[in-house]
């Protein structure tokens, strides 16, 4: 008698998204599979939630414990994963006897399922996920076991592309008086992210992380696919490309710190990816990078060779007023795409001189601006620069120098700001958003009494008094991919 081994792992919830964690692994499982192994704990009598007899239909089933196990971080639930045999994953032979032992790290359970069973609900997912709907009792030839070397891993064919019938619902005003068009534009509003309103949700006033925008944890609802197959064929793409993918590398909100805690990688990328089916990573053609210049300089050029970044079309960079080397202490702002030299301000600013006068500056192959050409997709790049009131003039004169930055692509062609005008705002930041010393007097948290009184350290005192923090201005600049003749007309 064969045995398959059911193994288990952490499963939670995230952004919507059922993420599994086996031991020792990460993969996403989809919930069609994931239910269907369900079923074979179900049928012995264990407090699940019963799978629906929909295969046309995701259903995420409610996160709770199968059994009694011990607690860990971010530990809410486990279940059953994927079918071992001994030489990996493997798919049944419904024509032979199984003996299924269900393994977890504290507790094993044995017991029988053979041919007499076959109208388990666990045979029946499980041919759901080989065949399709097939009858239980179908004299369909089963297929061959596994080869013990090469294992096969059971991966359901995705629902979109799957040939069901889809009622017209000619009777529903939905489909039948609502222009497509507008039925569009209201489901893309009903999956588009929002922040939530609860107390718990909610980011600290004083936090650097805190700013327009991004003030509280985000959401996507999903139970709308979930109505009916006419409206999961129509808006089972929206998630995916209405979600803003969004990353912080240093000065994080607490659900990006709890999971992905490494400042110098790109494990949140990396996580998030994963997390995904390959038609869902597709899809996302945009993504948000929120990073210090020590990580845009060191390890954005080798998130840029990523085959996940591969289909991305467009990548936004902000850098906050906090995110600027040595902002501590009111370091001068600088930042240079064609090296990772911009701790070096002088330099860069001879740099600058030398291009004036007409020198061509060479590319460092691993500075920061060189790696967008490692992008096969990418069409734009939009860069956020931000900066206290103190140095909005030392922010302007960044910004004048960064329009005529051309960023070199494949092909001969490159990313220009060519008829991009920028994007000018102001916001009143948070207390976090003081440096260490005084920006006016270069003095600490009080500031020397002077006659006649130093302006600056007049209205710092009043701001910080009232609770607040500096004024911050946000300049955004757009590059789009061009050719020459573009360029030059």
């Amino acid at each position: 008698m064969a045995k398959i081994f059911v193994r288990w792992a952490e499963c939670f919830l995230v952004d919507g998204i059922l993420d599994v964690k086996p031991f020792g692994e990460a993969w996403l499982w989809s919930q069609l599979e994931l239910g269907a192994l369900l079923q074979a704990t179900s049928a012995q009598g264990y407090p699940i939630m019963s799978y629906p007899d929909r295969p046309d239909l995701l259903f995420l089933p409610e996160v709770r414990p199968l059994f009694n196990l011990p607690r860990r971080t971010n530990f809410k639930a486990v279940w059953p994963v994927s079918l071992y045999g001994a030489g990996g994953p493997i798919i049944p032979d419904f024509s032979s006897h199984y003996e299924l032992e269900i393994c977890s790290k504290t507790s094993i359970t044995v017991f029988k399922m053979d041919r007499s069973r076959r109208s388990n609900p666990f045979f029946q997912g499980i041919q759901r996920l080989r065949r399709g709907p097939t009858s239980p009792t179908s004299s369909e030839p089963s297929q061959a076991p596994a080869s013990p070397t090469r294992p096969i891993l059971i991966k359901p064919i995705p629902i979109h592309q799957r040939p069901l019938a889809i009622h017209p619902q000619d009777a529903s005003p939905l489909f039948s008086s609502i222009p497509p068009e507008i039925r569009d534009s209201i489901f893309k509003y009903a999956l588009t992210e929002y922040n939530k309103t609860d107390p718990d949700s909610q980011y600290a006033q004083s936090s650097n992380y805190t700013r327009p925008g991004y003030t509280a944890k985000r959401t996507l609802t999903i139970g709308l696919l979930v109505t009916c197959r006419r409206i999961y064929r129509e808006t089972y793409h929206l998630p995916p490309v209405t979600k803003e993918h969004v990353f912080w590398h240093g000065r994080w909100p607490p659900e990006a710190n709890g999971r992905h805690y490494y400042l110098h990688g790109y494990q949140q990328e990396t996580s998030h990816f994963q997390r995904m089916q390959n038609w869902q990573k597709d899809l996302v053609k945009e993504v948000h990078l929120f990073t210090q210049m020590f990580w845009l300089e060191g390890t954005f050029p080798r998130l840029c060779g990523e085959p996940m970044m591969q289909g991305i079309k467009k990548v936004k960079i902000t850098i906050r007023r906090g995110d600027w080397w040595d902002n501590e202490i009111n370091k001068a702002l600088c930042i240079d795409p064609h090296n990772n030299n911009s701790q070096n301000v002088s330099a860069v600013h001879r740099d600058w001189a030398r291009e004036k006068n007409g020198e061509v500056l060479k590319w460092d192959k691993t500075a920061w601006g060189f790696a967008f050409a490692k992008l096969k997709s990418l069409k734009e790049v939009e860069i956020e620069l931000e900066t206290s009131d103190d140095k909005k003039d030392e922010l302007m004169a960044i910004v004048e120098k960064a329009k005529t930055w051309r960023f070199p692509m494949r092909d001969g062609t490159a990313l220009s700001t060519k008829g991009l005008p920028e994007k000018i705002n102001a916001w009143q930041s948070s207390m976090c958003y003081w440096s260490d010393l005084c920006p006016y007097c270069g003095w600490g948290e009080k500031c020397p009494v002077v006659d006649p009184p130093n302006k600056g350290c007049e209205e710092r005192k009043r701001l910080r008094a009232e609770g607040k923090g500096p004024l911050c201005h946000v300049v955004s600049l757009r590059w789009r991919v061009i050719n020459a003749e573009e360029e030059r007309s």
